[in-house]
């Protein structure tokens, strides 16, 4: 699951990925398995950069299906 939340697969639901795997983890600490630890505080969350989201996609899958590894350095290369 940490894997899809990872490379956007619900990015749809009106939650940010960091959200969405903050949340999951806050599930596996509180017992869907029985662990039964107690609930984690409700924090704010900054939604991932386009920069983090497709670090976290090529980390992942090796690639992106949103945006290109090249769009991070496309000004800097127009410039020179």
């Amino acid at each position: 699951m940490w894997n899809l939340i990872a490379v956007g697969v619900f990015d749809g639901i009106d939650r940010s990925r960091r959200h969405l795997l903050w949340e999951l983890g806050s599930l596996r600490m509180t017992g869907y398995n029985g662990m039964g630890l107690p609930v984690t505080e409700k924090v704010a969350l900054d939604e991932m950069t386009a920069r983090e989201e497709l670090v976290t996609d090529y980390s992942n899958q090796g690639f992106s299906a949103w945006r290109h590894l090249i769009d991070e350095y496309r000004k800097r290369l127009a410039r020179q």
